[in-house]
């Protein structure tokens, strides 16, 4: 068995995680490989669209940012669940993709007028 600390290791691969993370908020863009598939593509592209979306400045008002947060979030949901709806042919798949998109529309339009109230 092995001495190594797995919760040293866990909090290892979230700090790279986040630095990975904090970068592409930065505006670095990930390297995709020449081999990636469509999708792959695709899903790489919303998720560097979503990690600038929560890289936006903080306004200070923690009610407005955790809104803000939170529409980011599932607007990113939308984006990859649009992506399943184009490359997948699994039914019940889809049909999460499409109750997912149905979902977190109504809550952004929720979110929004409590943003601006």
């Amino acid at each position: 068995m092995s001495s190594f600390p797995v919760k040293t290791c866990i909090l290892g691969l979230f700090c790279i995680s986040a630095l990975g993370m904090a970068g592409l908020a930065a505006g670095q863009q990930a390297a995709a490989p020449a081999d990636d598939s469509p999708s792959t593509a695709a899903f790489k592209a919303a998720d560097a669209q979503m990690v600038t979306a929560l890289g936006a400045p903080m306004t200070g008002n923690s009610d407005k940012d955790f809104l803000s947060d939170l529409i980011a979030h599932d607007q990113g949901d939308i984006a990859i669940a649009k992506i399943a709806l184009r490359f997948s042919a699994d039914r019940d798949l889809r049909s999460l993709a499409d109750d997912i998109i149905s979902a977190r529309q109504k809550e952004i339009e929720k979110l929004t007028k409590m943003k601006g109230r």
